[in-house]
C-alpha cells in the first residue's frame, strides 16, 4: 500500500505562503493575537513631567535629571512604539483600538490597527505616523466600563484562546462612582443583581467568563499633583482592575525608562 500524502487545498496554502514570504509568523496555537487598549480621551491632552532623557531616547542629548512637559497622549505613543519594537517575532502581530467616549458617538472604541499578520516596522511606522495626538480636548470621555463591554461583545467574545489585553489610561472614569462600584465588585450579588457596573465590576464579570484565559494588563500615564497626599485615584483604578484581571499593574514613566518588564509580561518572554 503506498503511502498516503497530504494534500492543501489552493484556497489553504493562500495564507501559509503570505506569511512565509512576508517574513511573519502567525500568533502561537492556543493564544489571540495580544490586544491594546488605548486611551484617547480629552484628558489624555494634558501635558505631565517626564525625563527628557527618558522620553526621547538614548540618543537624547539631555542633561542629567532635565525634565521635560509632554501630553500623555504623546507619552503613550512612545511607549507603543517601544513595546511593538520589544514584541518577539514569534508574536506576529497586534491589535490596536483608540479608547474613547464622543457624545452622539455609539462606539466607545476606535479600530487603529486589526488584529492582522504584518511586519513591526509596518506597525511602528503606522503607530508613528498615524496615531493622531492632536484631537479635540472637549466632548471626549473617558468610558473604561462601556468600553469594555462592548470590546468584550465585538472583539474579546469572538476569539479563542489565550487573551492578553492592555489598558492604557489616566484612569479618569467619567460615569461611574468608583466607590458604589467597588462595593458592588466586593458584593456577593450576582452581576444581574449588580445596580451598578463600572469599571471594576465590568473586570470581574470578565474575569468570570474567561477565567484564566483573559490577562488584562494596565499602565497609568497622569500627572501627580505635588499636594497629593493619598494615591491618585486613577492609579489606585488601574492597580485594581489589573489584579481583578488576572494581569499586571505598570506605572508609565517608569516604562520610558525601561519598557522591557512590560513586554515580558504582556508578550510573555524575557528580554
Amino acid at each position: 500500500m503506498k503511502p498516503c500524502k497530504m494534500r492543501l487545498a489552493p484556497t489553504a496554502m493562500i495564507p501559509l505562503f503570505f506569511l512565509l514570504i512576508s517574513g511573519m509568523t502567525a500568533p502561537p496555537v492556543g493564544a489571540a493575537p495580544p490586544l491594546i487598549l488605548a486611551d484617547a480621551s480629552g484628558s489624555m491632552r494634558e501635558t505631565v513631567e517626564v525625563l527628557r532623557r527618558d522620553f526621547e531616547g538614548p540618543d537624547s542629548d539631555a542633561e542629567e535629571g532635565e525634565t521635560i512637559h509632554v501630553p500623555k497622549i504623546e507619552v503613550m505613543r512612545t511607549l507603543l512604539v517601544r513595546l511593538v519594537e520589544a514584541m518577539p517575532e514569534t508574536t506576529g502581530t497586534v491589535g490596536v483600538y483608540r479608547l474613547r467616549y464622543i457624545a452622539g458617538n455609539p462606539d466607545r472604541y476606535a479600530v487603529f490597527l486589526e488584529p492582522e499578520p504584518r511586519e513591526t516596522k509596518e506597525t511602528v511606522k503606522r503607530l508613528t505616523e498615524d496615531f493622531s495626538v492632536e484631537y479635540p480636548v472637549f466632548n471626549r470621555r473617558t468610558d473604561l466600563a462601556d468600553g469594555l463591554r462592548q470590546f468584550d461583545e465585538t472583539v474579546l467574545s469572538e476569539m479563542e484562546g489565550e487573551r492578553s489585553v492592555l489598558l492604557l489610561s489616566d484612569g479618569r472614569e467619567s460615569f461611574y462612582d468608583l466607590d458604589r462600584d467597588r462595593e458592588a465588585a466586593a458584593s456577593e450579588e450576582t452581576d444581574e443583581e449588580k445596580a451598578v457596573r463600572g469599571p471594576l465590576t465590568e473586570t470581574g464579570r470578565l474575569r468570570k467568563v474567561y477565567g484564566e484565559v483573559l490577562s488584562l494588563f494596565t499602565v497609568y500615564l497622569d500627572r501627580t499633583e505635588p499636594e497629593e497626599e493619598e494615591e491618585p485615584e486613577g492609579r489606585r483604578l488601574l492597580e485594581e482592575m489589573a489584579r481583578s484581571g488576572g494581569g499586571r499593574f505598570f506605572d508609565g514613566a517608569a516604562l520610558l525608562n525601561d519598557i522591557g518588564p512590560l513586554a515580558e509580561a504582556f508578550f510573555g518572554r524575557e528580554q
